[in-house]
C-alpha cells in the first residue's frame, strides 16, 4: 500500500474519530447552556424596545411631551378632584391644538347621589362657535338637574373639536373611568374627514391602521420625533380647510361605503364598551343646515361635455335668479331642464326644493334637501344612510344596554320651516344658541323616558329668561359666535358653496342685529378686547375691562356669571375679589380667594393676595 493511501486512510479515520468524538461532547453538553443561547437571542432581540423605552422614560421624567390621558388629577386641595385633560387632543391629531374637553372638576370614586352623564363627539359637542358653556351638554345639565330634582347632576363634555368615531372609540374606553350613569354618542360628520377617515389628509396609510397610531402618540418619544419631522400643515388654517383630501366622493362610491362600514363598526365598538362597563350609551343621530347650506360640490355625471356642463351652469343659475325675484314656477321650469341633462347633480335637487318650499309644498321640499345633503360631495355633512347606521348599532339585540335618540327629526319639528336651517345652525353642521337648546331638550327627554324609565316634566323646563341667567350668557357671547362663523364661511370650502354669499349675508344681519343693541362704548370695549383673551376667556376678559373703566358693579356681574360658568378656574374668583376690594367688601374679597385657593393651593400669587387682604382686614 502507498504512503498516499494510507495516509488518506489515516485522516479519514481521523475525521470518524473526531465526528463521534463531537457527538458525545455535544450529547454531554449542559441543557443550560442551550437556553443561555436562546436568552441571548431574545435579549438582542429586545434591545431596540429596551432603549425606546428609556428613551421615553428619560422624556417623561424630562416633561417633554404630552400627557395625553383623558382623566387626570387636577389642582385642587382635595385629592379625589379630577378633570379632563386639554391635551388628549395630541393623541388624535399631533401638533395641532384642538378645542376640548371641557376641564370640569369631577369626583372620583363617584358620589352615590350624583347622576354622571358624559357627551362625547366632535365640535358641536364642543359648542363651536359658542364656548363650551353654551354647548348643548351644559343646557342638558340644567334641564336633568331640573327633572332628576333629589340627585346632583354632572354633564361632562368630552367634545374635542375635529374627531370622529375613530377616536370617539378611545374616549368612550377612558370615559368608562369616570364612573358615568351614562355616555351620549353624538358623531357623523366627521366621518369622511376627520384623523383616520377615508377621505382626510391626517390618514397616512388606512384607516384601519388609525388605532395604533393613537396608541403611539400616547408616548413621548413618539410625540418628540413627531415635532422634529413635522408633517402637520398650516397652524394659521382651520381644520376645516386642512383636513379634507377628496371633495368629490360620490354617493355610494368605494370611499362612501368604507366609511358607512367604519362608523358601524366603531359605533359597535362603543357599545360593546358600555356593555362590558356595565354603563348605557345613548346614540343620537345627527343633524345639520339643510333648508340654507347649498352643496359644497355637485359631482358631474360620468361623460358630461364641457358644452353640457356649460348649459346644467346656466340653467341652475337663471333658476336662481328667478327664486330671488319670487318666481318659483319659471326657476322650477328651469330646474327640471337641468335634471334632464343630469339629476344626480347635487345642486339640481337643492334647487327643486326650493322651488317646492316656495310652491308650499314641504314634504316635498324637505325629501329635495335631503337628496341634496346627499349627493353632495363634500362630505362635511353626514348623508341619510348614516342615521339608519346609528338607529341599527343602538337596536341591536346584542346591545342591551344601548338607546336611540333621533336628534335629526327632533330638530326637523323644532324648525320653523320644518327643515333645519339657518334658524337653528349658524353654518353648515354647527349649532346656533337656540340649535343647542333643541338638541338638549330632544337628549334630555330620551333619558329621562328611555334610560331612566321616567316621566318627562314639562312644567320644570325653564323659559328662556331663565335659562340665560342659569347659563351666565351676555350679548358678547353672541357676538364672539357670529364672528367665528363669518370667519369660517370666508374661508374653504364653505365660500365655494353656490349660496355662500348668502350665508355670509345672513350671518352680517344677525351680526348687525346685536351690535344695534350693544351701546357704542360696550361695543368698543369688545373690539379692543385682545384676539387671544376673547377666544378663550371672554367673561373675565369683559370682568377686567369694565373694572378698568372703573365699573365696578358690572365688573362684578362679569365675573360673577364666570363663576358660574366655569368654576373650576379660578379668574373668576380673582377679579370677584378685585371687584368686592373697590366696592369696600373686604371679607366677600377674602372670601372668593379662599375659594380660589381650594382649586389651587400652591399658587404663590393667590396665596400673596391672602396674605395681603388678610392683613387688611
Amino acid at each position: 500500500m502507498s504512503r498516499r493511501r494510507k495516509k488518506q486512510r489515516r485522516s479519514r479515520k481521523t475525521t470518524a474519530e473526531q465526528s463521534l468524538e463531537d457527538a458525545r461532547h455535544s450529547e454531554s453538553r449542559p441543557a443550560r447552556s442551550r437556553l443561555r443561547t436562546i436568552a441571548f437571542r431574545l435579549i438582542a432581540m429586545s434591545l431596540p424596545f429596551l432603549l425606546l423605552a428609556i428613551i421615553n422614560l428619560a422624556l417623561y421624567c424630562c416633561d417633554a411631551g404630552y400627557d395625553t390621558r383623558l382623566i387626570v388629577a387636577s389642582r385642587a386641595r382635595s385629592n379625589d378632584v379630577y378633570q379632563f385633560n386639554k391635551l388628549t387632543n395630541y393623541a388624535y391629531f399631533l401638533g395641532k391644538e384642538l378645542a376640548g374637553p371641557e376641564p370640569r372638576h369631577f369626583r372620583l370614586p363617584k358620589p352615590d347621589d350624583t347622576y354622571r352623564v358624559v357627551v362625547v363627539g366632535a365640535s358641536t359637542v364642543e359648542g363651536f362657535p359658542y364656548a363650551t358653556e353654551f354647548s348643548f351638554p351644559r343646557h342638558m345639565n340644567m334641564l336633568l338637574g331640573k327633572q332628576l330634582k333629589h340627585r346632583k347632576v354632572e354633564v361632562l363634555n368630552a367634545g374635542i373639536v375635529g374627531i370622529n368615531s375613530f377616536a370617539i372609540v378611545d374616549i368612550v374606553r377612558q370615559a368608562i373611568e369616570t364612573q358615568p350613569n351614562l355616555i351620549v354618542v353624538y358623531t357623523a360628520h366627521n366621518e369622511f374627514y376627520g384623523p383616520g377617515g377615508v377621505g382626510s389628509k391626517a390618514t397616512w396609510i388606512s384607516p384601519a391602521v388609525y388605532p395604533w397610531t393613537t396608541h403611539l402618540r400616547r408616548y413621548r418619544f413618539f410625540q418628540v420625533a413627531g415635532q422634529v419631522f413635522n408633517r402637520n400643515p398650516d397652524p394659521t388654517k382651520s381644520l376645516i380647510e386642512i383636513l379634507p383630501k377628496d371633495l368629490s366622493i360620490p354617493l355610494q362610491g368605494t370611499a362612501f361605503r368604507s366609511a358607512g362600514d367604519y362608523l358601524r363598526d366603531n359605533l359597535s365598538k362603543m357599545a360593546e364598551i358600555a356593555e362590558r362597563g356595565k354603563v348605557a350609551i345613548l346614540f343620537c343621530s345627527v343633524a345639520c343646515n339643510l333648508r340654507d347650506q347649498s352643496p359644497l360640490y355637485s359631482i358631474s355625471r360620468d361623460g358630461m361635455r364641457p358644452d353640457e356642463r356649460r348649459r346644467l351652469d346656466g340653467l341652475l343659475a337663471k333658476a336662481r335668479s328667478l327664486l330671488l325675484a319670487g318666481d318659483a314656477d319659471s326657476a322650477l321650469s328651469e330646474v327640471n331642464q337641468a335634471a334632464e341633462i343630469d339629476d344626480g347633480f347635487a345642486l339640481v335637487s337643492f334647487r327643486r326644493a326650493q322651488c317646492f318650499e316656495a310652491q308650499g309644498k314641504p314634504k316635498k321640499a324637505a325629501a329635495g334637501y335631503a337628496r341634496a345633503r346627499d349627493l353632495d360631495g363634500c362630505r362635511f355633512r353626514a348623508p341619510g344612510a348614516f342615521r339608519d347606521i346609528i338607529r341599527d348599532v343602538a337596536n341591536s339585540p346584542d346591545h342591551s344596554r344601548a338607546f336611540f335618540v333621533d336628534v335629526n327629526d327632533a330638530l326637523a319639528k323644532a324648525s320653523e320651516y320644518s327643515v333645519p336651517g339657518n334658524d337653528l345652525f349658524m353654518e353648515h353642521v354647527h349649532f346656533n344658541y337656540e340649535g343647542h337648546w333643541q338638541v338638549a331638550l330632544a337628549v334630555s327627554k330620551g333619558i329621562i323616558r328611555q334610560v331612566e324609565n321616567a316621566t318627562w316634566d314639562p312644567s320644570l323646563v325653564p323659559d328662556s329668561d331663565e335659562r340665560d341667567r342659569l347659563l351666565g350668557t351676555t350679548i358678547f357671547d353672541h357676538m364672539m359666535a357670529v364672528g367665528k362663523t363669518e370667519t369660517i364661511l370666508k374661508d374653504p370650502p364653505l365660500n365655494a358653496a353656490p349660496d355662500s354669499d348668502l350665508q355670509l349675508e345672513f350671518a352680517i344681519g344677525f351680526e348687525k342685529s346685536i351690535v344695534d343693541k350693544l351701546p357704542l362704548a360696550d361695543l368698543m370695549m369688545f373690539m379692543q378686547l385682545d384676539g387671544n383673551l376673547k377666544q378663550l376667556d371672554l367673561i373675565n376678559g369683559i370682568g377686567a375691562a369694565l373694572l378698568a373703566r372703573g365699573e365696578n358693579e358690572r365688573g362684578l356681574e362679569m365675573f360673577e356669571r364666570g363663576k358660574l360658568r366655569r368654576p373650576w378656574e379660578i379668574t373668576s374668583y380673582v377679579g370677584a375679589a378685585k371687584a368686592h376690594n373697590r366696592l369696600g367688601h373686604a371679607d366677600r374679597a377674602l372670601r372668593n380667594i379662599r375659594l380660589a385657593l381650594e382649586l389651587s393651593p400652591e399658587d404663590p400669587d393667590l396665596l400673596q393676595i391672602h396674605r395681603d387682604l388678610s392683613w387688611a382686614q
